[in-house]
């Protein structure tokens, strides 16, 4: 504590600018500031929090006026609209006690106030519904700002305001007899905005509206007359008129009065037919009120006799003797259990609905709708169609199926309740891929291939599972029909010579005119077939030298077998074979050579998998790599020149030379 010279008192400051002064830098939030109380336990009756708040337990006295800088008194509503803003008309919601809603009608009834934006004054503070997102502070005294659109037209000061239909939450200029929230202080010319308004909620009847109208044209009437006879009289008595002309004047003069007189009999029976037709609308209102409690009454009635037939279903559903057996009948075709006096063949009369029986859950419900628990030892489901069992769960939780499985995405096969990332990443549901964890064990995977064709196994390493149809030998050439094209006959007979001088691209588009799913060989294939190959003992040329020697190409050609024991023929010759893929001349091994070079002497693959078994080289007669520097921009792969794995990056796409044929998978 500090006490100046001046008089001035400091707590927790060495400079107090005033008589008496606090300073703490510690405090935060609603933590206190200052405390006043009668004990020393507790019995705090004056609170200044960090926040600035000022809190007091007793009565707060002045004998003058109070002025703040905000401008309504306002009090806490509970609401279920938690994205309420400031400014947005509020209404009563009638299916909760003492709660508002945002308004949602036009002209609504239960139009109540206005959202406050910075009250003055707040009425029913209390800590529960302070920072509660669930309590809105909602203005009911004062000046309010409030969000308003110009639905009903433009709005000008003193205009009454109540709630629009098209904007939720804003408010429209009030027509006669609409329910009110307050008067306009602002403009506003068009479109939606903010204005100042002055809180005065009122109801009006569309009677009393219609008759202050008429009445106020009546006398508004009766004004023009009473204004036009001062003046009629005043010109006359001025002009001085002798007697001939006065008794015309009069005369006309009584006609007018007579013809005014005749307009107002005609209004006041206008006015009375109409409260006579507003008498005969509050009858039939009053009518239709009565038959709303007759319908509310036989509501009531029905929402008993559910409650009491739920009772019943209760009360019959714990009965032992109804503990296996629930049969509702055919009006409800649904029957749960087991039935004690079913026939065996009986059958249950199908809905013609979604199903025999539907389990709904709510949208925002996040609980499994069906959990079958089994606790004994049976079975936990079994499906069937006409008593024969197509699926078929068993506890240990084996599926059984009998038929088809269809699967509309992917299918994962993982250990331990989850996919690896990877495995998840790399199988794409909409392509319907098959995802493996661990290995694929199978008899085998077969698959039908037309004549001229072979089946190959697939390879899991190179994708291609689980097997293609790849031709036994190299595409052959002949044009019987003239067409400029050979057709499959002639494409696969050994008495035509082999289809070369052609590029990679007409002979992929030969390939595909043989039918659907034809292609030229994939050089995932052509490397399956390679890898399917090696590992074959009967593809060992020279047994009796250490390791598998492959057979070199030659003019007769050369047969290798596969483990299906299926021949594939001169898949190693003096000619190449186009595979589909492309690689620009960027993307070539490194380093370069436009001679042969064993795959040992790559340094730089640049991704391609194209290397076979590292313990393999020419001695082997595996095949080599050749790699121009100087060549096109992109290269096509050519395999099979005089080794399994050779691969000659020399020739473009379009190249077409005596050396390069194909042969087309499906």
């Amino acid at each position: 504590m500090t006490i100046k010279n001046t008089g001035n008192v400091g707590l927790g400051t060495s400079s107090p600018s005033s008589k008496f002064e606090i300073l703490d830098t510690s405090v935060s939030g609603n933590n206190n500031v200052m405390v006043v109380a009668t004990s020393t336990g507790g019995g705090a009756i004056m609170r200044l929090t960090g926040y600035g708040d000022l809190r007091i337990d007793g009565r707060f006295y002045s004998p003058n006026s109070l002025q703040s800088g905000s401008a309504d008194y306002a009090e806490y509503f509970y609401t279920t609209d938690t994205d309420l803003q400031a400014g947005e008309s509020v209404c009563v919601d009638v299916g909760r006690p003492n709660a508002v809603q945002r308004c949602a009608r036009g002209a609504d009834n239960n139009l109540m106030g206005i959202v406050s934006t910075k009250p003055a004054i707040i009425g029913n503070s209390r800590p529960d519904t302070e920072n509660n997102e669930h309590y809105k502070i909602i203005a009911l005294l004062g000046q309010i700002p409030a969000c308003v659109t110009d639905e009903n037209g433009p709005i000008r000061p003193g205009d009454a305001l109540t709630s629009a239909s098209s904007t939720p939450g804003c408010a429209a200029r009030a027509q006669a007899g609409d329910p009110t929230v307050g008067v306009a202080l602002e403009n506003l010319a068009s479109g939606q905005g903010t204005v100042n308004v002055l809180i005065s909620r009122r109801n009006k009847s569309l009677t009393v509206d219609i008759v202050e109208e008429q009445i106020t044209s009546r006398i508004a009437a009766m004004e023009i007359e009473d204004e036009v006879k001062i003046m009629i009289a005043a010109a006359v008595d001025s002009l001085d008129l002798n007697e001939e002309i006065r008794p015309v004047v009069d005369e006309q003069i009584s006609l007018f009065d007579t013809r005014l007189t005749v307009a107002l009999d005609e209004s006041n029976s206008q006015i009375i037919t109409l409260a006579a037709r507003l008498d005969s609308l509050a009858a039939r209102v009053s009518v239709l009120e009565g038959d709303m409690a007759r319908i509310l009454g036989v509501q009531n009635s029905l929402e008993n006799q559910i409650a009491l037939l739920a009772n019943q279903l209760s009360e019959t559903a714990s009965a032992s003797s109804l503990a296996a057996n629930l049969e509702i009948t055919a009006d409800g075709h649904v029957r749960l259990g087991k039935i004690a006096d079913a026939d065996s063949t009986s059958t249950v009369e199908i809905i013609e609905d979604i199903a025999a029986v539907e389990i709904v859950t709510a949208p925002e419900e996040n609980i499994t709708a069906l959990v079958v628990n089994q606790a004994g030892t049976g079975n936990i489901a079994d499906f069937r169609a006409k008593d024969i069992s197509v699926v078929s769960i068993a506890d240990s939780g084996q599926v059984s199926i009998a038929g088809e499985l269809s699967i509309d995405g992917r299918l994962l096969v993982c250990a331990g309740g989850a996919c690896d990332e990877a495995l998840e990443a790399a199988v794409d549901e909409t392509m319907g891929d098959l995802g493996v964890e661990g290995k694929v064990v199978a008899g085998a995977f077969e698959h039908y291939c037309p004549d001229g064709f072979v089946w190959v196994p697939g390879s899991a390493k190179y994708g291609t599972l689980p097997g293609f149809c790849v031709m036994a030998d190299k595409a052959r050439f002949a044009d019987a029909d003239g067409d400029g094209r050979a057709e499959m006959a002639n494409i696969i007979s050994q008495d035509n010579p082999y289809w070369t001088a052609v590029s990679q691209g007409q002979a992929d588009l030969a390939c595909q005119s043989l039918g659907a799913d034809y292609h030229l060989v994939f050089e995932n294939e052509w490397l399956s077939l390679a890898d399917n190959i090696i590992k074959q003992a009967d593809n060992d040329a020279d047994p009796l030298q250490d390791g598998l020697q492959f057979a070199l190409g030659n003019a007769s050609g050369t047969a290798y077998i596969l483990s299906n024991h299926v021949a594939i023929n001169n898949l190693v010759s003096p000619i190449g074979e186009w595979t589909d893929k492309i690689v620009t001349a960027a993307g070539l091994p490194a380093p370069l050579s436009a001679d042969w070079q064993e795959y040992g002497q790559v340094l730089d693959y640049q991704g391609l998998e194209i290397a076979p078994p590292y313990y393999y080289s020419s001695a082997n007669n595996i095949g080599r790599l050749k790699n121009p520097a100087d060549g096109e921009s992109q290269r096509a792969f050519v395999r099979g020149i005089d080794g399994l794995f050779s691969l000659d990056l020399s020739f473009s796409p379009a190249s077409a030379t005596s050396t390069i044929g194909f042969r087309c998978a499906k």
